[in-house]
Parts: C-alpha cells; sequence; structure tokens
C-alpha cells in the first residue's frame, strides 16, 4: 500500500531527476539565470519558531492595540520539527483570537464586553462556510461533558471550561470582588485550559479516524493530527515566534527553573512522529505519540502549579496583598488544567492544593504551607498520572535556585 510518506519520496525523487537534467542542459552555457520564486522564497522566515533555547512572551503578556493590521501569520508551514500535511490555517489563527484578548486584558479601564464578543463569537478563526471557529463553542459544546466526565463530575458542571472564564468577565460568582489584575490570569489562563483540551480532542479524533480507516491528508487522521499541532503552537508574528499559544507558556516554564529543551521540542517531535505512525497506519505507535504529547502538556501545568506556590509564598512574606491575590487566582488557574488527574489519582492531594490557592490573600503564607502544597504535587501517584519524568519535578531547593 503507497503511503503519504511514499508519495512524498516518488515527488522528492522526480523532482530531483528534473533539476538534474536541468543543470545538465545548462552545463554548456556560460552563464545560467536564476529561477525567481525557487530556493529564496521555498521557506518563508515568518515560518520559523523559536526552539527551547528561544525566547517567548507568554499569551497574557501581549500588549498593544488590537485595531489596525494584523501581524503576518505563518500558515501551514514547517515549525522546523513539524511539517502538517493540510491546511489548517484557519486552525493557526485562533491564537490570533488570544492575542487579541490578552491584548484587551491590558487596556485601561479593561473593555470585558469586547473580550467576552471574541471569546464567544470569534474574530481570526474563518471555517470554509464562513462562521468562526470560537473559544466558548468549544468549551460549551455538549461533547464535553461526555468526553471529560471525570472533570464534569469533579466540577459538577457539563460546561466547566466555560463556566469561570464567564462568571470572570461578568464579575460574578467567584470573581464577584476581584481586581483586574486577578481577572485578567483567570481569563488567559482559562484560556490556556481550552487549547490543552482541544489539542487532547483533535489526537482523538485522529486515533478514531485512523482506525476507521479515514486517511485522506485533507479531512481525515492526517488534518485532525495537524489540527492539534496548530493548536498548541499557534500563528507565528512577523519574526517567526509563535508567542500566543501553548508552545509559548511551555518555553516560559522551561526557562523558569533551567529545564529548556524537556517540553516545547519533545512534544512536538512527539506530534511530529504521531503524524508519521498515521501514515504508516501504525496505531501502537500512534498511541504511543499521544502519551508522550500528554506527557509534556502536563508538564506545562505542573510547573506553572508548583511555580505559584512559592510566588503567592514571596508575595505573602513581603506583606503585598494585591500581588498574593494575583498569584493565588493565576496559580489555581493553572492547576485547573491538571486538576482532574490529581483529584482521581490522589483526592487528599487535591484538596492540599487546592486550599492552598483558595485561601484569603490578606493573611500569612508559611513556607511549610509552601512545601506542604508542593509535596502534594509530587505524590507518586499523581505524577504518575500525569506521565511526568524525573527531569520535570520541582522540590524547594528549585526555588532557591531559580531566583
Amino acid at each position: 500500500m503507497l503511503t503519504i510518506k511514499g508519495l512524498k519520496w516518488l515527488v522528492l525523487t522526480a523532482t530531483l531527476l528534473i533539476g538534474a537534467l536541468v543543470l545538465v542542459a545548462c552545463s554548456d552555457d556560460e552563464e545560467t539565470e536564476t529561477e525567481t520564486g525557487t530556493a529564496e522564497t521555498a521557506t518563508p522566515a515568518a515560518t520559523a519558531t523559536p526552539t527551547a533555547t528561544g525566547s517567548a512572551a507568554e499569551p497574557g503578556s501581549v500588549s498593544g492595540s488590537v485595531t489596525g493590521a494584523e501581524p503576518a501569520v505563518s500558515t501551514s508551514t514547517s515549525d522546523e520539527i513539524y511539517t502538517p500535511v493540510s491546511d489548517v490555517d484557519a486552525h493557526l489563527a485562533l491564537a490570533l483570537d488570544v492575542r487579541d484578548i490578552a491584548a484587551l486584558l491590558k487596556a485601561s479601564p479593561v473593555d470585558y464586553t469586547a473580550i467576552g464578543q471574541i471569546y464567544s463569537e470569534g474574530k481570526n478563526s474563518q471555517r470554509s462556510d464562513g462562521t468562526f471557529r470560537t473559544l466558548k463553542g468549544f468549551a460549551t459544546d455538549p461533547g464535553r461533558a461526555e468526553q471529560l466526565a471525570d472533570a464534569a463530575a469533579l466540577y459538577g458542571s457539563p460546561t466547566f471550561l466555560d463556566d469561570e472564564i464567564s462568571a470572570v468577565l461578568n464579575g460574578t460568582g467567584i470573581a464577584a470582588g476581584w481586581t483586574d489584575g486577578q481577572r485578567e490570569q483567570a481569563v488567559n489562563k482559562g484560556i490556556l485550559r481550552i487549547l490543552y483540551y482541544w489539542v487532547l480532542d483533535e489526537m482523538g479524533s485522529a486515533k478514531a479516524d485512523l482506525a476507521a480507516g479515514e486517511v485522506d491528508p485533507a479531512d481525515g487522521a492526517p488534518h485532525a493530527w495537524d489540527e492539534a499541532w496548530a493548536f498548541y503552537v499557534g500563528a507565528a508574528d512577523e519574526g517567526g515566534a509563535r508567542p500566543y499559544a501553548l508552545a509559548a507558556t511551555a518555553l516560559k516554564r522551561e526557562a523558569d527553573y533551567k529545564k529548556e529543551g524537556l517540553i516545547n521540542e519533545p512534544l512536538r517531535q512527539a506530534l511530529a512522529d504521531g503524524l508519521e505512525a498515521i501514515e504508516e497506519g501504525d496505531a501502537a505507535a500512534l498511541d504511543e505519540a499521544e502519551k508522550r504529547v500528554m506527557s509534556r502538556l502536563n508538564a506545562i501545568f505542573y510547573i506553572a502549579t508548583a511555580r505559584y506556590f512559592n510566588n503567592a509564598y514571596a508575595a505573602a512574606a513581603k506583606g503585598d496583598t494585591s500581588a498574593t491575590a494575583v498569584a493565588l487566582v493565576e496559580g489555581l488557574s493553572f492547576y485547573r488544567t491538571i486538576q482532574p488527574i490529581v483529584a482521581v489519582a490522589d483526592p487528599e492531594a487535591d484538596e492540599i492544593i487546592s486550599a492552598f490557592y483558595q485561601r484569603g490573600a490578606d493573611g500569612p503564607i508559611t513556607v511549610e504551607e509552601r512545601d506542604a502544597a508542593l509535596a502534594a504535587l509530587n505524590e507518586r501517584a499523581v505524577t504518575n498520572e500525569m506521565g511526568l519524568q524525573v527531569t520535570d519535578m520541582l522540590t524547594p531547593a528549585s526555588y532557591a535556585a531559580a531566583q
């Protein structure tokens, strides 16, 4: 059976043969012409992506106006590790909604109505039928409750991905009385949570398509897997960096504790290996690639959760109630992504972590409380369930080393 990979090889071979014939034909001439639009334009600069040692702004740190000309956007070209085989331009563009929401959250005053409009109605990720793909649409899809049954049960709501974001945008419920700083972090991290689950959803769709024999690159298993990649890396900016989606957060968390090269590149390599498995019809290899992707995704939110134990402790030690309040909300919002895994693996660990983050900001936080929360997150059952590696782990000493 001729696979997609085989077709690529045949095309490459034919191209090389043609090129050789052209060179032979031109060899008798003293001068040759360079054809416009070939080698120099085959790989635009905007397709480059930051490596683990590069820099990237975390989603939520974007500043500037959301009006006027839009930055250049990388389309379905390689990120130097992963090369999509289908058109996922619109899926990459979903990260531009994240960018625009982050910019609006930095404005003063904050226009929560405008933010809610992008979140609910979309702006940049347009489908072929003219409608827009939206963050809220994924979060409130009825299929989420069935697909994510443990999480829906934990939060007592089939729309748990949307509930807190909507409350924060409206300033109600859990967010009643919150400052703009707290609301900013809850929205930004809540959106990262949606992207995390969207990546998982598309990987699951790809596996189902492969099992059903639906392997057309345009709309079968390869396309679904390409979508998972697109939601992870997001659109590129003018310089080729991808600062708006999960990949940017992975880079920042790596840099926080000198773990460069442990999350972002291995995750993208796992995605590339998964696409190759699909092309070869290897379901077992695809399962293995999915596990590796999930491990690296979980590492992002493990490190972030652990980081804000210390950030909240440090702010409280300085008597900075405002900074403590923001750190507690930011840490809790990061933790929400992996909380269903923790709660199933070790309910007591979840109680300790939740209690740490849901405390009042005006009271003291002791180093013992910080370390107890970290120990709960490091429980073997929890880290095993998340698929973490020894090199991912943080200890109390990690906080001092990072200063």
